[in-house]
């Protein structure tokens, strides 16, 4: 298999592997307005909103920003008038099991916009959901999604102490991250609640959310923590004590206190006997707050009674106060039947949420087997490219082990060829010494001894008419010597025919006596001489017997 495709298949197995659990990268403007919220909601929001939808190229990219226009209206007091936009978001991180924070998150706002929508019920299960799926190390959602669900508990009159509860998990949460904001509103919530049970953890709380918002700085914050300190000092009957902050907090508010605030400090002026400026707050209250509200009129008649008391009207109180206490009652048999239907829900819920985990798992389970295949098929291309590969290079050995082999034997048949040519050349020159022995045997056979020297002599005397038979003893010699004659003709120009002669005869191992009849000298001595003189002329630094000798080395193949 090539190596590109085993490139490609790591390729497609790393985006797997990222796809299964790795992270969106999301725009970038789009994380810096989520870094901005929680400390500049107005610039974050600004900054959402100048995000075209169609600028985004990813279906991730456009539920985070819807998710990020949600939270910032609901952040600037934009109250919401649609849930189109967190629907969006909320059905995209349902799908996306690895944002679990902005799945979190959306829940969260989805509740948000129910409660502004006036789905109270509603929003109450989707901070459900956000407790359910957020992270148990994220504190901050965490508490948030807690302290949401506290409040509903209280406006809805849902009187079974999970309001308390709710907002003393969301306490701990906050005290984790350091949120001041919302550590102060906890504690006062906490505290309210805390003031007909225990007055003295109700207080220590208020104080210490009072000097936390003194601390913050925001006017809005103050004033709401001196309204819940009002109530609880008219609660106790310390009305000097209350008396002192309501002069603090008309100082600071500048009349933008809600209506319960201002009914709260009626009661407390009517309580201590002025009662002027009980009825005139009472007035401001009821003309510049009034609503169908039950909560509002439930306050109304509470404000009604105490003021008809400070006036001795016991008639007046009792009316006031009975009506009173019937809205207060009507208002916690609906917060009871609300969390029959809340936990009615929260069932059905954590069944629904059960099949979604169970649906999660399966799909999981899945995209695991799916990449174990993909890894199994990517091993197995592995295996066979390795053995493939080790396959060709064995056949390549082989075939270049039989190339060596062929040209081996070649070489072998070339050398049992020439073997076979220098065996017929000796043959050949055996027989022309046979035929010469022969006429020589001949020639003795039937001449007298001189004339029998010179029919010698004349066989043998190296001439035109036997230059052929001389010929293939030279080629013999050349054979059998490393190339002597051919050598020496080659180097030695300067040699006539009957030196080289000698020469051939001395190679062939012939007597001083021998050659000295086969080329006519008198003596053979004077051969001697001539080998001397041949030595000489041929310019060597040894004798011609040496020179001869170093020709008898084996043949080189």
């Amino acid at each position: 298999m090539p190596r590109q495709v085993i490139i490609s298949f790591l390729a497609v197995l790393v985006t797997l592997v990222a796809g299964c659990g790795g992270a969106h990268h999301y725009d970038g403007r789009l994380v810096q307005a989520d870094s901005l919220m929680p400390h500049d909601p107005d610039s974050a929001l600004a900054l959402v909103q100048g995000i075209s939808p169609d600028s985004l190229p990813t279906p991730g990219d456009r539920a985070y920003r819807d998710l990020l226009l949600t939270q910032g209206r609901y952040k600037c007091y934009i109250t919401a008038t649609s849930d189109s936009d967190i629907n969006r978001a909320l059905a995209y991180y349902s799908h996306h099991s690895g944002e679990r924070e902005k799945l979190t998150r959306a829940y969260i706002y989805k509740g948000a916009v129910m409660e502004e929508l006036g789905y109270p019920d509603s929003a109450m299960t989707y901070y459900k959901n956000a407790e359910t799926t957020a992270d148990p190390s994220d504190y901050a959602n965490l508490g948030y999604a807690k302290l949401r669900m506290g409040e509903i508990y209280g406006d809805l009159f849902i009187m079974d102490g999970q309001d308390i509860i709710k907002y003393e998990e969301a306490l701990n949460c906050f005290s984790l991250v350091k949120d001041s904001v919302y550590l102060l509103i906890s504690m006062n919530n906490l505290g309210c609640l805390y003031r007909e049970t225990q007055p003295d953890r109700a207080e220590s709380l208020l104080m210490e959310s009072y000097s936390l918002a003194r601390k913050i700085g925001k006017i809005s914050y103050i004033a709401h923590n001196d309204i819940a300190l009002i109530e609880l000092y008219e609660h106790q009957g310390k009305l000097a004590k209350a008396r002192r902050i309501i002069w603090e907090v008309l100082d600071i508010a500048n009349n933008k206190l809600n209506y319960d605030a201002y009914f709260t400090i009626s009661k407390v002026y009517a309580k201590l006997g002025i009662t002027d400026s009980a009825e005139l707050f009472f007035n401001y209250a009821k003309n510049n707050h009034f609503s169908d509200d039950p909560k509002f009129r439930m306050h109304l008649l509470n404000s009604l009674s105490v003021l008809s008391l400070s006036r001795n009207d016991s008639i007046e109180y009792l009316k006031y106060k009975t009506e009173s206490d019937r809205i207060e009652d009507s208002l916690i048999f609906n917060g009871k039947k609300l969390q029959v239907l809340l936990t009615e829900v929260g069932q059905d819920k954590k069944f629904i949420k059960r099949n979604q985990h169970s649906h999660d798992k399966t799909v999981a389970s899945y995209r695991w087997i799916i990449l174990l295949v993909i890894l199994a098929l990517l091993l197995l291309s592995v295996m066979y490219y390795l053995t493939r590969h080790r396959f060709d290079r064995i056949v390549i050995d082989l075939k270049r082990e039989h190339d060596d082999q062929s040209l081996n034997m070649k070489k072998l048949q070339y050398n049992l060829e020439m073997l076979k040519i220098n065996d017929s050349a000796l043959q050949r020159s055996i027989e022309c010494h046979m035929t010469l022995m022969g006429k020589v045997i001949e020639a003795c056979y039937h001449s007298p001894r001189n004339y029998l020297a010179n029919k010698i002599k004349a066989l043998i005397k190296f001439q035109d008419s036997n230059k052929d038979i001389w010929s293939k003893l030279y080629t013999n010699l050349d054979n059998e010597n490393n190339y002597i004659i051919t050598h020496t003709k080659s180097h030695y120009p300067q040699l006539n025919e009957r030196e080289l002669l000698m020469i051939a005869l001395t190679c062939m191992g012939y007597s001083c006596a021998q050659i000295a009849i086969i080329l006519d000298y008198s003596t053979a001595t004077s051969i001697s001489t001539i080998r001397t003189r041949i030595a000489q002329k041929m310019g060597l630094n040894c004798s011609l017997a040496d020179y001869i000798k170093s020709f008898k080395l084996p043949k080189k193949l």
